[in-house]
């Protein structure tokens, strides 16, 4: 029966008191407003303002039009500006990490934002990339790549995976790792299942090895202090421990082979090209983080 332009001209109506000034802010000629209205009250059977008034008057039919619009039009205006490109004043991009470590680089990134256009969820740990697919969530920042319609992976850069020792550990002092070295190891490991543990998927599994023990540790800092005690070693990327490293607590080893992953920034399909989103990934590929190396230039 009416669309959202004929909300649109009677906010406009009721603004601006005439047609003409109507017409002007909706960049119509006062003709086609005219005619738009016309065709409208065709519609309806009645009329939507009372002509010759100054200033124009609205119809109660007009009123009731006007209402619904200032009701309607806010929100829809609002999404329509999220949607062009998630501006300054729509709501945060919601951003969740799939990965327990990547803090220690994320905060610096996201810190010329103050909140404004990132808003960092911390609650779905547990499936982030089926959150996204539903719209839960915004962004994910992954090393998995999951087969889920609708979602885009930007490759963001290929970060070192290193076994975390304390120095006077009897692997300390190797070149490298072997599989077979860690068959007598407690492993270090985050709660999630062993089929993508890293260490065990990529380089312990295809090798036929299998560690002592895993030791599940709840959090990146308890698993540092734990691997510089002695208690175990832990597989993490080189940002995780590098700090601990450099004060001489705990020592990195790379693996046989080296094992590297590579960083995505998770998307639905159809926001892949908000500027927004793909000004923070530039950001994140320039991002100063230990143990990452840029990817490759396409071409």
């Amino acid at each position: 029966m009416f669309e959202l332009k004929h909300l649109r001209s009677l906010r406009a109506l009721q603004q601006q008191g005439s047609l003409a000034g109507a017409a002007a802010s909706l960049h119509l000629s006062q003709s086609a407003l005219s005619h738009q209205l016309s065709e409208l009250e065709q519609r309806l059977g009645e009329p939507l303002f009372v002509r010759r008034s100054r200033p124009l008057a609205l119809t109660a039919a007009g009123r009731l039009l006007w209402q619904l619009a200032e009701q309607v039009l806010p929100a829809i205006d609002q999404v329509e500006r999220q949607l062009r490109g998630w501006d300054d004043e729509g709501a945060p991009l919601r951003l969740a990490v799939e990965c327990h470590s990547c803090i220690h680089w994320l905060t610096a990134p996201l810190a010329q934002y103050e909140g404004r256009l990132f808003e960092l969820v911390s609650g779905h740990l547990y499936e982030p990339q089926q959150a996204l697919q539903t719209g839960e969530l915004d962004l994910v920042l992954t090393s998995e790549v999951a087969d889920l319609d609708g979602i885009h992976y930007q490759p963001l850069f290929d970060y070192q995976m290193q076994l975390v020792v304390a120095p006077d550990h009897r692997l300390a002092g190797l070149a490298q790792i072997q599989p077979q070295d860690l068959v007598d190891q407690v492993l270090l490991c985050y709660p999630v299942p062993a089929s993508r543990l890293d260490i065990l998927r990529h380089f312990l599994t295809p090798a036929g090895i299998q560690p002592r023990r895993l030791r599940v540790v709840d959090n990146t800092q308890m698993m540092l202090q734990m691997a510089a005690a002695g208690w175990g070693v832990a597989l993490l990327p080189t940002w995780a421990s590098q700090e601990y490293v450099a004060r001489g607590d705990l020592c990195q080893l790379p693996l046989a082979g080296g094992l590297w992953r590579r960083m995505f920034g998770a998307i639905r399909a159809p926001t892949r090209r908000r500027p927004q989103l793909q000004r923070l990934f530039e950001r994140l590929r320039q991002a100063d983080i230990a143990g990452v190396r840029p990817l490759a230039p396409r071409g």
